[in-house]
């Protein structure tokens, strides 16, 4: 724990094998969210910049296609 405050076993929570009172517990936990929003953020960035380009080419290729069968 962060601040070394002496807590009983029916007080401390166990999380990734260490004991933490409640404060550093929810420190912990914030800390945590904070780098997996960012992760899923940075994903989804990816996946649309990466995504959105392909449809784009995949439909002017199908307009392409079905100008040259109608004409």
């Amino acid at each position: 724990m962060a601040c070394n405050v002496a807590v009983c076993q029916e007080c401390a929570t166990r999380f990734d094998g260490i004991n933490y009172c409640v404060t550093c517990l929810a420190k912990t936990r914030a800390v945590q969210k904070s780098k997996s929003d960012w992760q899923v953020r940075v994903g989804l960035a990816l996946a649309l910049g990466i995504t959105i380009p392909a449809t784009i080419v995949v439909l002017g290729y199908t307009v392409t296609l079905w100008t040259r069968i109608l004409h």
